[in-house]
């Protein structure tokens, strides 16, 4: 009952802002390219950190035994979403890609928003995980950079209208399908009915979400992740973040996405352009 609350009550916040936070970056001027070269509002992913974050100050209330928790997962929500709007607004003259890219521009004395963006993350996923429960350094590490992958894993999904909430869903269902510690997911599904309001929008290619967004999604996975497994899935399953993550330095997603039939029609599912 307090899940099906959650995703209506987030879905109803996402609609109510909407159109507020649309008008509010559209006087501000500001706007990108999208992939078709079309001047669209980015950062629109602003709307769901809004949606999410009334839901934890009531989860706060109605779940004080979990009161640390979810006092950590708003601060990293609000931390989180600044690091998208800064990258977002800032960023568009940095040219460097990827993990490497940024970590070899910090090395050469370079601070790029990327980089930040980058550092600051895995910051926030520390702390985050610090404050799900008393583990052994060995799985803080663990749960840190799972999070910290998991986030930068939907952020490169964000390269076609509708693909990284299409995704988000997709790694959101498995986690729901298969949860071995049933913690409720309560952080999860109040997200999903945020993405839900918004997700429309995003198919039609007249807004973007930006890393505002899609870094919100990413973090929201990896934290679900963290507390609905135990150890050893965890670990297989940053190894493989790891592993997609690296992959998408040297190959493009999107071009494998294009060329399976079974893809591409997930992915057009539902796009419109305008």
């Amino acid at each position: 009952m307090i899940t099906a609350l959650l995703f209506v009550s987030s879905y109803l916040i996402c609609k109510i802002f909407l159109h507020f936070v649309k008008r509010i970056i559209l006087e501000g001027n500001m706007v990108t390219y999208n992939y078709l070269g079309k001047s669209i509002p980015t950062g629109m992913g602003l709307v769901l950190s809004f949606s999410v974050i009334p839901i934890l100050g009531c989860l706060i209330l109605l779940k004080p035994e979990l009161r640390i928790y979810f006092l950590a997962v708003m601060f990293s929500v609000v931390f989180i979403t600044m690091l998208g709007l800064i990258d977002d607004f800032l960023g568009k003259k940095d040219k460097a890609k990827g993990f490497k890219g940024h970590f070899k521009n910090m090395l050469n004395g370079k601070i790029t928003t990327g980089g930040l963006k980058a550092f600051f993350g895995v910051f926030i996923a520390f702390i985050t995980s610090l404050n799900i429960r008393k583990a052994t350094i060995f799985e803080l590490l663990i749960d840190t950079l799972l999070i910290s992958f998991m986030t930068n894993l939907i952020n490169l999904f964000d390269l076609r209208p509708g693909r990284a909430c299409k995704a988000f869903f997709l790694f959101a269902f498995l986690i729901i399908l298969v949860n071995t510690k049933s913690s409720g997911n309560f952080l999860l599904v109040s997200t999903m009915g945020a993405v839900a309001a918004y997700l429309p929008f995003d198919l039609k290619g007249t807004v973007m979400m930006g890393d505002t967004g899609s870094n919100l999604l990413g973090y929201v996975l990896g934290v679900e992740i963290v507390v609905s497994f135990y150890l050893i899935p965890k670990m297989i399953i940053t190894l493989l973040l790891i592993s997609l993550n690296i992959l998408s330095e040297k190959i493009s997603f999107s071009k494998i996405i294009s060329k399976n039939r079974v893809l591409n029609y997930l992915d057009s599912l539902g796009r419109k352009h305008v």
